[in-house]
């Protein structure tokens, strides 16, 4: 049931360290219509959500500030598909529990929405970016601000930033509830915009400071093995549960064009083919590379990942050969 024009949900788990400064930022808005603030927790263990409820009883402020938790961790998805679910706007503009919304955040994606009609739409902004101690990062902003479109999107292709988005609660409603393994929401809210024919936007306002240090999207490779390896796996299983969602959303619309269907199931093909030349030894890689080869596969990206791995493996070859010879001496 929609009662507000917008509802502001902060999402936390396990980051006490920060829901105060987070909260405060959210009661501190400019918008001057009357907005919902819902304070998530999802089963944090660190006192986060008893700070919530402290700071929520304390608020004197004109907003309706309510605190809810899912009991168990379940993943920045599924919380912010429930918590969607129980808050009472039409827009929802969200925050992580680690970033901190410039006071114009909530108007300024108002009033965009406003201008593009108030219907359907997932929109993202700028963003200024900060560390762990909250020092703001001077660097050219690197956030995309180009078009997408459902084939681009069903191949993979979605640089909106999820920490900036902001979205109309169809985009959760007229769908089921994410799969359980989904970890990157905001890599689907824009396809569903566009499946419900809105609109995704680029909003040329910095209206969040992000925090470039932990999170879910902050993972990187130690090195190529690791690349190739196990960071590969990881990489495209994420990859992998976004291509299945987005599937399953298109099923679920079930007016998606044939050729956008089949690019769907091109990409989650290829993640797997990647998973499984990742996760195989190298006498392995052979017979999962054609196994998979058949398959409506990006061959392309697939058979470069594996001239990278047999490359790696030459080159160490050739090293360890070479630290044999020499006595077990470099040099």
């Amino acid at each position: 049931m929609t009662l507000f024009q917008v509802s502001q949900i902060v999402y936390v788990y396990n980051q006490c360290r920060y829901v105060d400064e987070v909260v405060a930022a959210a009661y501190a808005q400019d918008y001057d219509g009357e907005m919902e603030i819902l304070l998530s927790d999802d089963g944090s263990t660190d006192g986060s959500y008893e700070r919530l409820l402290e700071l929520a009883a304390g608020y004197t402020g004109r907003h309706h500030v309510r605190v809810r938790r899912t009991p168990v961790n379940k993943g920045a998805a599924y919380h912010l598909d429930q918590a969607v679910r129980e808050c009472r706007g039409a827009l929802i503009v969200g925050i992580a529990g680690d970033d901190i919304p410039l006071p114009h955040r909530v108007s300024s994606m108002v009033r965009h929405w406003q201008s593009l009609g108030g219907g359907t739409v997932s929109m993202y902004s700028d963003i200024e970016l900060m560390d762990l101690e909250g020092r703001i990062i001077a660097q050219p902003s690197w956030v995309y601000t180009g078009q997408h479109d459902l084939a681009g999107i069903a191949g993979g292709f979605s640089e909106a930033i999820g920490a900036s988005c902001a979205f109309t609660r169809d985009l959760i409603e007229s769908f089921p509830g994410f799969g359980p393994k989904l970890i990157y929401e905001d890599r689907v809210l824009g396809w569903r915009a566009l499946l419900l024919g809105g609109q995704i936007q680029f909003i040329n306002d910095k209206t969040i400071r992000y925090r470039v240090e932990g999170g879910v999207s902050r993972t990187h490779a130690q090195n190529l093995k690791d690349y190739l390896g196990n960071w590969s796996v990881k990489k495209n299983t994420v990859l992998l549960e976004d291509a299945r969602q987005r599937l399953i959303d298109a099923d679920h619309v079930g007016s998606i064009d044939p050729d956008i269907r089949k690019i769907c199931e091109r990409t989650i093909a290829t993640h797997e083919a990647l998973i499984a030349l990742s996760g195989s030894r190298l006498a392995g890689r052979e017979a999962a590379l054609l196994r998979h080869l058949p398959r409506n596969i990006d061959r392309r990206l697939v058979l470069r990942h594996y001239l990278k791995s047999r490359i790696r493996w030459l080159i160490q070859s050739r090293i360890n050969r070479g630290f044999r010879q020499n006595g077990g001496k470099v040099g």
